[in-house]
């Protein structure tokens, strides 16, 4: 599927509920590095200004339930033809069963708008499938048992470029409940090595929903390392499209706005990571995720635990000392520190190297930094993607690169 307005090689970060459809919110929207918005109810004089912006909006509001394909067809055709109107939100968190539905309506999407729109659908995230926590089978998912079945069914019935889901690692009183915390770190990181292989077996990239908000209102918002870790950790499995759950509230607590539409606290600290994710992803969009190590993760860490506390019976994912690929060697870390590495070839040739790697020794709590090491096969210049900065790496003295990382970073090492 191609589309003649949105380019899926791109990174980008969007966002769920504008808020107050005013210039003035658009502005701040596009000096936080947001460069998609998910929402309805835009006026062409606002559309004309997110296209001035180089900015696009995944039109909502359009749901096209069990509609008739023909009506979904002539549906699509009342839309606007407008360059700010990228793609069509037409199912938020659908059933197994409902996924047979939206797999013609996104042909019928495609077909009606001769290429120019594409469907946009969010997937439910997996603790779905976690039986004994919900108390039953919930969610009406009547052929499918895991997350990664789930995913699967949406591939094989869906045929659009991407695969979504939203997954909310900073729910409940995670911050004052280690096991919970544990737990639904575990959930993130099975459930994005299961999409992830998904997406990799089907030409899929990988799109996520992930938290600027906060779930329990008796929280507080979210510090700015923890939207740095939630978004270093999906990079490392290759997502390519991240979204903030919510610009202004919509759902949960905390949002980006408040409900009068003011700047909350958060508004600077998501403008400062996605400055940085920008920064970084100008140079990751030029490459596509082949595979995802966990490095680390050594029995009686916190790591661990962040693997195996899950309450259904899941495979294990697997954990490894150190990293090597056809073009770096020996990527690892001390004994009591993990890492999440992405390794990626280029999207050119299919040859070059990179790799994302991210920390996941104990998030979203502080630790000292750490150093990661490396060598290389050949003489290939490296660099380093960290933030805002850009560095070429030398080796050390023992003959190897050496990195540090800090709590809750990521950072993108290429080779030239």
């Amino acid at each position: 599927m191609s589309n003649a307005k949105f380019d899926f090689e791109k990174f980008h970060i969007g966002t769920y509920v504008m808020g107050p459809k005013t210039v003035e919110n658009l502005h701040d929207m596009k000096n936080a590095g947001i460069d998609i918005v998910i929402d309805g109810g835009f006026s062409k004089e606002l559309l004309d200004e997110f296209d001035a912006n180089d900015m696009g909006v995944f039109l909502s509001h359009f749901t096209p339930t069990t509609k008739p394909i023909e009506e979904v067809e002539s549906s699509v055709l009342s839309v606007p033809d407008h360059p700010a109107i990228w793609a069509l939100d037409v199912r938020d968190e659908p059933s197994d069963a409902d996924i047979v539905y939206y797999g013609p309506v996104c042909e019928a999407v495609e077909k009606a708008s001769k290429g120019k729109l594409f469907a946009y659908v969010n997937l439910y995230p997996g603790i779905v499938f976690d039986f004994e926590a919900l108390g039953e089978r919930n969610y009406e998912m009547k052929n499918v048992h895991c997350f990664k079945d789930y995913v699967e069914a949406f591939a094989k019935q869906c045929k659009v470029p991407y695969i979504c889901f939203d997954e909310y690692v900073y729910s409940d009183n995670y911050r004052t409940d280690p096991h919970l915390a544990a737990y639904h770190t575990t959930l993130y990181y099975h459930n994005l090595y299961h999409c992830a292989e998904v997406c990799r077996a089907y030409g899929r990239h990988l799109w996520i929903v992930i938290q600027a908000n906060v779930h329990n209102p008796a929280n507080y918002p979210l510090h700015e390392y923890e939207m740095r870790y939630q978004a270093c950790t999906v990079m490392a499995f290759g997502a390519d499209l991240i979204s903030w759950a919510c610009w202004s509230p919509g759902w949960w607590h905390y949002n980006i706005l408040d409900k009068d539409g003011n700047k909350t606290e958060s508004y600077d600290k998501l403008k400062h990571v996605n400055e940085e994710l920008h920064a970084v992803g100008k140079a990751f969009e030029r490459y596509r995720n082949v595979s995802t190590y966990l490095v680390g993760f050594s029995e009686g860490t916190p790591a661990h635990d962040h693997i195996t506390t899950f309450r259904v019976p899941y495979p294990d994912l697997p954990t490894c000392k150190s990293v090597c690929t056809k073009a770096f060697k020996n990527v690892s870390c001390p004994k009591d520190c993990s890492i999440l590495v992405g390794s990626m070839t280029s999207k050119e040739d299919g040859l070059s190297e990179a790799l994302f790697i991210s920390d996941a020794t104990n998030p979203p709590h502080y630790h000292e930094p750490f150093e990661i090491t490396f060598d290389t096969v050949g003489e290939s210049a490296v660099t380093m993607y960290k933030g805002t900065e850009k560095r070429e790496l030398a080796k050390a003295c023992d003959g190897l690169y050496h990195i540090e990382m800090d709590f809750c970073q990521g950072f993108l090492i290429t080779l030239s």
